[in-house]
């Protein structure tokens, strides 16, 4: 009703869907979510995540960016790590449960 009330109105309305999408196996993670290949989200103390959903290190972060410097995390194991199973069909665990990645927010 919300949609129908805010198109006749000419209102941009912007609702959450309800039901997740699937990613197809053949669809390359950064058309799941772009983030962890074109942008990390840091920490107050400088450590790196892979995006703003995840909100704080203690969930996953992949090091000290304030301490290692940015391109020795960006290009280290573990975000190369991270970037491979968001491609594949066994996202990481942060991922699995992110609005923005199965496309309910």
């Amino acid at each position: 009703m919300a949609r129908a009330v805010a198109e006749r109105l000419g209102v941009a309305l912007r609702l959450p869907n309800l039901t997740p999408r699937r990613q197809a196996s053949d669809v390359p993670g950064r058309k799941r979510c772009d983030w962890p290949w074109r942008g990390a989200y840091i920490s107050y103390d400088g450590r790196a995540m892979p995006c703003c959903m995840v909100a704080t290190p203690d969930r996953i972060h992949f090091g000290n960016m304030a301490e290692e410097g940015v391109a020795a995390i960006w290009n280290n194991a573990a975000y190369a790590a991270f970037r491979k199973a968001l491609s594949s069909d066994m996202p990481p665990q942060v991922c699995s449960s992110c609005a923005v990645y199965s496309g309910t927010f």
